[in-house]
């Protein structure tokens, strides 16, 4: 943090004044590890679904392969 506010203080030709408290409490940027769970879709069960419902949203009425085929 020193570092950088003194490049930009350089750069800019600015005066800043920098405290050594502000220093040990500004932190920025620092690594945090996460665990989350993932789940994978049985392929036979999937296209089992598509067989059956299409690839069809059942809330929108919204019709993928129609909608791919567009794009196309």
């Amino acid at each position: 943090m020193k570092a950088y506010l003194e490049f930009q203080a350089q750069s800019k030709r600015m005066d800043i004044s920098i405290y050594h408290d502000e220093i040990d409490r500004h932190f920025e940027g620092s690594s945090k590890q996460v665990t989350v769970n993932k789940y994978e879709r049985n392929t036979k069960v999937r296209k089992a679904c598509i067989n059956h419902y299409q690839a069809v949203c059942q809330v929108y009425n919204l019709n993928f392969l129609k909608l791919t085929k567009n794009m196309k």
